[in-house]
C-alpha cells in the first residue's frame, strides 16, 4: 500500500499513478530536487534495485526511466492505455502526454 502522503505527492506531480508489478513495493523514498525550471522526481524501493526516475533531458523533453530489479516484469499504469514499462519492454500511451 502506497502511503497517502506519497500518493498525494505523486498525484500533484503527474496525475494519479498506480504501481502494478510482480514486486511488492512497501517502503518508498520520494524526493524532488529543484533546479530553476527543471527538477528530478525519484521513487525508489528501499533496499532494492527498483526505481522510477523522471528528469529533464533538455529544455524541451523529459526522460522517464523505470527499472525493476532482476529483470522482473513491472509497469506503472497511468490510466487508459498508458503504461510505463521498464527493462527494455515498450511503453504504451493513450491521449495527450505532457510532463
Amino acid at each position: 500500500m502506497i502511503p497517502k502522503k506519497l500518493m498525494r505527492s505523486i498525484a500533484m506531480f503527474m496525475g494519479v499513478v498506480v504501481l502494478t508489478s510482480v514486486l511488492t513495493f512497501k517502503v518508498f523514498e520520494a524526493r524532488a530536487k529543484a533546479d530553476r525550471t527543471f527538477g528530478t522526481f525519484v521513487i525508489q524501493q528501499d533496499a532494492s534495485d527498483s526505481a522510477l526516475e523522471i528528469h529533464p533531458a533538455d529544455r524541451r523533453s523529459t526522460k522517464i526511466y523505470l527499472h525493476v530489479a532482476g529483470n522482473d516484469y513491472g509497469y506503472f499504469f497511468l490510466g487508459g492505455d498508458t503504461h510505463l514499462r521498464g527493462n527494455g519492454q515498450p511503453s504504451s500511451f493513450q491521449g495527450v502526454v505532457k510532463a
